[in-house]
């Protein structure tokens, strides 16, 4: 964290398959996110979606199959939502967002919009890890960039087994 600044909150937001989908992955995270819950952070769940994949291959070789992937629907309009009502609710100075999602761009504008509104400033940053030799990689617009490298990133991992 940057000098002078004070946690207030972490919310993690997450999709989760359902039991009947995935039960290994689903009782691994259960178990995963109650522990991060008693840690203080919030956690913001939604299932994940089953969606049929279609692959269709013609040529010297024909195949065609079905498949069902299971998608996260919502999770990036509930962080943007609360954004800007956290934002409305004058709840931080600064949010510091670990995604890319260009999706969240409009958020972003309209939280800086509701704190000019209520004349005060806030920053809003965007933090992902980088690598060493590989292409360059872009927050989302109009965040302030905070990359990390792989050291840092080392660090955070929880290193439990939730089996």
């Amino acid at each position: 964290m940057a000098p002078n600044r004070t946690l207030q909150a972490t919310y993690y937001y997450i999709g989760v398959p359902r039991i009947e989908h995935d039960k290994e992955n689903h009782n691994w995270w259960n178990r995963k996110l109650s522990a991060m819950g008693r840690t203080g952070a919030k956690i913001v769940r939604r299932n994940l979606k089953p969606r049929e994949l279609c692959i269709s291959l013609s040529g010297v070789v024909h195949h065609e199959s079905k498949s069902i992937k299971l998608i996260e629907k919502g999770i990036d309009l509930r962080l943007g939502l609360d954004l800007v009502k956290h934002t409305r609710l004058n709840l931080f100075d600064v949010a510091i967002i670990f995604s890319q999602d260009g999706d969240l761009a409009e958020a972003v504008d309209d939280a800086y919009e509701i704190a000019a509104d209520q004349k005060r400033k806030i920053e809003i940053e965007c933090a992902f890890p980088v690598a060493a030799g590989h292409p360059p990689q872009y927050g989302i617009k109009r965040t302030t960039t905070r990359e990390f490298d792989k050291i840092v990133y080392d660090g955070c991992v929880d290193p439990t087994d939730y089996k």
